[in-house]
């Protein structure tokens, strides 16, 4: 009877050694996938970020030509009011000496 309890262990271990084994060998295939999946996943991030980068010096030069002319607008319409005050003072004192 010893014997046959014996066997039964025996069997028993190598079943669950064997099972051990399958569920070790289909974690490390699982664990291969997702780190392929992740290496693909990297690489189409890496060109969005590329992407997103290239959008965001094109909107950044947006913005600087938006505030240069914007400048430019300002400083012309400064001169511009110069010039009619200056005008208006011309004016004023052409006037006054005539009188």
């Amino acid at each position: 009877m010893t014997g046959f309890l014996l066997l039964r262990v025996r069997d028993e271990c190598k079943m669950k050694m064997a099972a051990y084994q399958t569920l070790c060998d289909s974690s490390v295939v699982f664990a291969i996938k997702k780190q392929v999946e992740a290496e693909q996943g990297m690489a189409e991030m890496e060109s969005t970020i590329k992407e997103l980068e290239r959008k965001k010096r094109i909107l950044q030069n947006k913005v600087i030509m938006q505030f240069f002319l914007r400048c430019l607008t300002h400083s012309a319409l400064e001169n511009r009011f110069r010039e009619q005050i200056r005008h208006h003072q011309e004016e004023f004192y052409r006037n006054c000496s005539h009188q």
